[in-house]
């Protein structure tokens, strides 16, 4: 693949990381600027630092293709906790578009030294929009579609700070019916995700996830408070999480109570192969006979002792 530079016009033998992906999800790396393939086809340009801009598909024919990226008009760069916007003279001001080889358009914005005033508009390669981002006083407003022009995604995020911490987000199946819906405030999540059935999927509030069978039965329910555990002369911080798996018929199936030391952060990551300090784990049976797995186990013991790598 070849880099063709809109300001200078010269053509280089593109050395980026990116990648040709066929119609099977397969990924196929570039070295060198040369991509090996195991056949001809149809494969989608995947750039992993170019998550803004959509390229075309490309269709291998032959033995050899040589493919030619033409760059775009307007290019992004960081800066200040976000994407700064510029062309071959600077940093953008005013009204600025841009436009595919195809001649639809690719990004439509107006800027202010490089940065978005009002509004921004990236499409896809088919001419469809992908992103509107309205720039208000207090936060920013995002829809997001799909390469068929269906609405998949709106946020409403806090532009208060640099970093984002407080946010709303709604998601969408394709026929428009409510998929999730998310509430962030001071890093801290509720949240809701349904099945096409429109029964629950998944809940989460400040101490509490559940996730659900399509019968909308419990499958799995996690608790947990910030705890202190000492370990020797260090005292860790972090939480203790409960964690019950249920059968679809609404029996206990596993029990177990466990330490993760993760700092300060408003809600844990439940991941059991994080654990620091098992206090028990237990597992029934079809009669709903108890056994004991762990009890009052570090996490240096449970390795040696044959410990967990996954969560059987």
């Amino acid at each position: 693949m070849q880099r063709v530079n809109y300001c200078t016009k010269t053509v280089t033998v593109d050395s980026s990381i990116y990648y040709l992906v066929d119609k099977f999800g397969v990924n196929y790396r570039n070295i060198a600027g040369k991509v090996w393939l195991k056949e001809k086809g149809t494969y989608e340009i995947y750039y992993p630092k170019s998550m803004n801009t959509v390229f075309p598909t490309i269709h291998i024919t032959d033995n050899e293709t040589v493919y030619t990226y033409i760059e775009p008009k307007i290019r992004f760069a960081a800066k200040n906790w976000g994407m700064s916007f510029q062309n071959c003279e600077g940093l953008l001001n005013g009204f600025h578009e841009d436009f595919y080889e195809n001649g639809n358009p690719h990004i439509r914005g107006n800027f202010v030294n490089g940065l978005p005033k009002d509004s921004l508009v990236m499409f896809y390669y088919n001419g469809h929009i992908k992103r509107s981002t309205y720039y208000l006083s207090t936060l920013n407003i995002i829809q997001e579609y799909d390469s068929l022009g269906t609405l998949r995604k709106v946020s409403r995020n806090s532009n208060k700070l640099p970093v984002i911490t407080d946010y709303n987000a709604t998601t969408f199946f394709e026929n428009g019916s409510l998929q999730s819906r998310e509430k962030v405030k001071n890093r801290s999540s509720n949240y809701v995700e349904y099945y096409p059935s429109r029964k629950l999927k998944t809940t989460l509030t400040k101490n509490k996830r559940t996730e659900y069978f399509t019968d909308g039965s419990p499958e799995m329910v996690f608790t947990w408070k910030h705890r202190n555990l000492k370990d020797g002369s260090l005292m860790k911080r972090g939480f203790e999480i409960r964690k019950i798996v249920y059968t679809e018929k609404g029996q206990i199936k596993e029990d177990l109570k466990y330490f993760s030391q993760q700092g300060n952060i408003k809600q844990p990551k439940l991941n059991f192969n994080d654990a620091d300090y098992i206090f028990y784990w237990k597992k029934y049976n079809d009669l709903g006979e108890e056994k004991v797995l762990y009890k009052n186990v570090g996490k240096l013991l449970v390795k040696e002792i044959g410990g967990f790598i996954t969560n059987p």
